[in-house]
């Protein structure tokens, strides 16, 4: 097979066989243009599949890993509370939102409440979507009726988003029930609460008795007086505590005092073993001098006698 000579390089040369392939062979001192016959041809080293695959599957893994932070940190700021709506009929619940108005958590302050949101899905709603949802549910369920009212409580540290949410919240609601319920907005500020009506009802409807708004005004009435049971009781530990560290003081005192008089008792009953003991010591001296004194009379007498017997003989 005959090879043409395409280019010469130090090292190799590019030939081109009768098939119009260019293969790299061996430079035997080669000029361009000319045939040959006999070429060494050099067989390039295959690159590893591997090599070609490596870098794909990087960019696959650090794609998927941008994507799993992203989720991941989406997941994390959706699930931030950013306030909450209490929604009150009769059963009560509570609306945990983060800052998109979704509802992330939603728990019953009653019996009742729980009983209304037992099997409720609330995942992926916003709070005007759940507030609705729930209103259909209590009127399902019996404790909502023509003529009840609804009361609606936004708290937040957010004063803007506190008040747009009660705005619009009570906007939606009334727009979904009709004349049918009374719709109530509250707000606690500074421990007063101030209420904001909405009343689409007739004026017959605003005359009869609500059964539902007295429960409601009922478990608000209970939950004053158990924050004020506590309160008291709060206050009866503190001065109790105040007594006990004011009697404190008093104790050690009276414990100082009774030490102090033990220890003069002991000093007294002391003074008076060692003058009892002095008096029976001086006793026995002069029981000890006084018989002295008439053994020397005695032995003075005998003496006096001796001497007398004598003089007589």
């Amino acid at each position: 097979m005959s090879y043409l000579v395409m280019e010469c390089h130090p090292g190799y040369a590019v030939v081109m066989d009768s098939a119009g392939r260019f293969l790299k062979a061996a430079n035997l001192h080669y000029q361009v243009g000319a045939r040959v016959t006999d070429v060494v041809l050099m067989h390039e080293e295959e690159k590893p599949a591997s090599a070609a695959v490596l870098p794909l599957w990087r960019k696959f893994a650090a794609v998927a890993a941008c994507f799993c932070l992203l989720l991941f940190g989406a997941e994390t700021y959706l699930m931030i509370p950013f306030g909450s709506v209490r929604m009150q009929i009769n059963p009560d619940v509570r609306m945990t939102v983060n800052s998109l108005d979704y509802v992330i958590a939603l728990e019953g302050l009653n019996s009742d409440g729980w009983n209304l949101i037992l099997g409720y899905h609330y995942t992926w709603k916003k709070v005007d979507t759940v507030t609705d949802e729930l209103t259909d549910r209590a009127e399902e369920m019996g404790y909502l009726k023509t003529g009840g009212s609804i009361r609606l409580t936004v708290e937040s540290q957010h004063e803007s988003w506190k008040t747009a949410t009660r705005e619009q919240l009570v906007k939606e609601l009334s727009a979904h029930t009709g004349d049918t319920f009374k719709v109530e907005a509250a707000e606690s500020s500074s421990g007063n609460t101030a209420v904001q009506s909405e009343e689409h009802d007739s004026d017959d409807a605003e005359d009869e008795d609500d059964p539902s708004s007295d429960d409601a005004e009922k478990d608000d009435s209970e939950e004053d007086d158990k924050s004020e049971k506590d309160d008291s009781e709060e206050d009866e530990e503190k001065n109790d505590q105040t007594e006990h560290h004011t009697e404190e003081p008093d104790q050690e005192e009276k414990t100082e005092e009774k030490e102090e008089t033990e220890t003069e008792e002991t000093k007294q009953t002391k003074d008076a073993e060692t003058d009892t003991k002095d008096t029976e010591t001086e006793t026995k001296d002069a029981e000890t001098e006084e018989h002295d004194d008439e053994k020397k009379e005695d032995d003075s007498a005998e003496h006096d006698e001796e001497e007398k017997e004598e003089e007589d003989k």
